[in-house]
């Protein structure tokens, strides 16, 4: 994912951070690759400043790996005095299962993603979904063909 925010110009790489946290008010530990009661130094991502400009605000952005699942918490922080200055709480990360019917929008948009942009394979009986790795399967759907009615069953 790429964690971005527009802000103050002439921060430097050093002052704005993301973060990422759960419903729980966890934070994700981006070295630990695990959910934190409290933010340590691993919690930060800090985001390099890409000057376009305007003398008043620069554009921060850094590329990190984000978690299975969401939606999660995005926050953009000045790490000088601790402020939260942007936020995003709709943050999908891969999804870990197939959602149902009653998954959150989030989760049906990321699988309808998932679906057109990942690896799928198909024989004449079964189709296949895979995760980002293009290895691990997220999930099959059944398939049937007798000459005259091709039949794709769900994805489960």
């Amino acid at each position: 994912m790429r964690f971005f925010v527009r802000y103050d110009a002439g921060k430097g790489g050093s002052t704005v951070y993301a973060r990422l946290k759960n419903s729980s008010g966890q934070y994700w530990d981006f070295t630990a690759l695990t959910w934190v009661s409290s933010i340590n130094s691993n919690c930060k991502i800090f985001l390099n400043e890409y000057s376009d400009g305007d003398p008043k605000e620069s554009l921060y952005m850094q590329q990190a790996d984000i978690p299975a699942g969401g939606p999660w918490i995005q926050e953009a922080v000045d790490n000088s005095d601790g402020t939260v200055i942007a936020y995003d709480d709709s943050i999908m990360g891969e999804l870990s299962a197939v959602p149902t019917t009653k998954s959150t929008l989030q989760e049906k948009l990321e699988f309808i993603f998932q679906y057109l942009a990942l690896r799928r394979t198909a024989t004449n009986t079964l189709e296949t979904m895979y995760k980002d790795d293009g290895t691990t399967s997220l999930g099959t759907s059944v398939l049937v063909d007798d000459g005259a009615t091709f039949d794709k069953d769900k994805v489960s």
